[in-house]
């Protein structure tokens, strides 16, 4: 893993692949996530969590290295303040474990980070001293990861993985569904009894389905909003990765060959599936490690994170939307 795809990992915890490659080095000549907070004593303080402020000027250096414009909507700036939180209270999490990152790997996180700013922006220096990032204010961000990074080194073992990967083989190891869907399009700004009705009918569609009454592929040639209703809802063969949604996969490959799913919603709509067949996957745990570590961590990020806010004060500026 290269140091600026593991700040974009770790630090800000949206995709990619975390490895384990994080050893241990003596507590010496670690250096802590906690370090010390960037210079920006006069930035506007955006959110304060358990006594550290958390700035506008961290929000923007958010922005900044995943290239979200100034002007993003009041979502998209809640999203950014939530992960600065999240970041927060799992470097709090990594101090109290002495969790911390090897100096060598961080120095050159650094640099490799800085080297991406220079080839994509040539005032890059100067764009990171007006927010406050020197130096020292770099290494306490990249640091996060690193020591994210030591952690899972530490309690994800051999066997964990291997549990982990035979728990969900089929979404692993290339295992293909073949599958129908009855389909109804509902906005994400459509209101919520737009959803329900959806639902609704296809409950009874399904009703319909089980009860022998009509078959599937009628069905969905009848209701279907999706281009394959013509084909009676055959959407082919897919992998868990692929071109289907996650939310998709998530529902259709547990499902038996001639199982049908209760109603569930995507941002695109309502569905229902089938599934008419499937095609076991030959890869190894070797062969996905890094997709399994990628989920273990990521579902030990939110454990923690979860965990984390029972207890945590989250203090807003007078006026702030909470």
């Amino acid at each position: 893993m290269t140091p600026f795809r593991a700040l974009r990992v770790g630090c800000l915890f949206l995709s990619g692949v975390l490895s384990l490659t994080a050893t241990a080095v003596p507590a010496g000549q670690q250096v802590s996530a906690a370090g010390r907070k960037p210079h920006d004593d006069h930035s506007p303080v955006v959110v304060t969590v358990n006594g550290t402020a958390i700035t506008e000027n961290q929000a923007a250096f958010y922005r900044l290295i995943h290239r979200i414009p100034d002007d993003s909507k009041p979502d998209v700036r809640r999203k950014i303040v939530e992960r600065l939180i999240e970041n927060e209270l799992i470097r709090e999490f990594l101090a109290d474990r002495r969790a911390e990152a090897d100096p060598k790997r961080l120095t050159a996180a650094v640099a490799a980070l800085k080297g991406q700013f220079h080839r994509g922006n040539a005032d890059s220096d100067q764009t990171l001293r007006s927010l406050g990032y020197n130096d020292a204010a770099l290494r306490r961000e990249l640091a996060l990861p690193l020591a994210w990074e030591y952690h899972l080194g530490r309690v994800i073992t051999q066997r964990t993985l291997r549990d982990e990967f035979e728990r969900h083989r089929a979404e692993y190891d290339g295992t293909e569904v073949r599958a129908s869907q009855i389909f109804i399009k509902v906005p994400p700004s459509a209101p919520a009894s737009k959803a329900k009705e959806a639902e609704e009918k296809l409950a009874r569609v399904r009703s319909e389905i089980i009860s022998g009454k009509i078959s599937f592929a009628d069905a969905a040639r009848r209701d279907s909003e999706a281009p394959s209703a013509a084909q009676g809802g055959d959407a082919g063969f897919f992998a868990f990765r692929g071109t289907m949604p996650a939310e998709v996969c998530r529902v259709v490959f547990p499902l038996k060959v001639g199982e049908t799913s209760q109603p569930f919603r995507t941002p695109f709509g309502v569905h229902v599936y089938t599934v008419t067949d499937r095609r076991p996957g030959n890869l190894s745990l070797e062969d996905v490690r890094s997709l399994v570590i990628r989920r273990l961590s990521q579902e030990l990020w939110d454990q923690l994170v979860g965990q984390a806010r029972t207890k945590a004060k989250i203090e807003w500026p007078a006026g702030s939307p909470e």
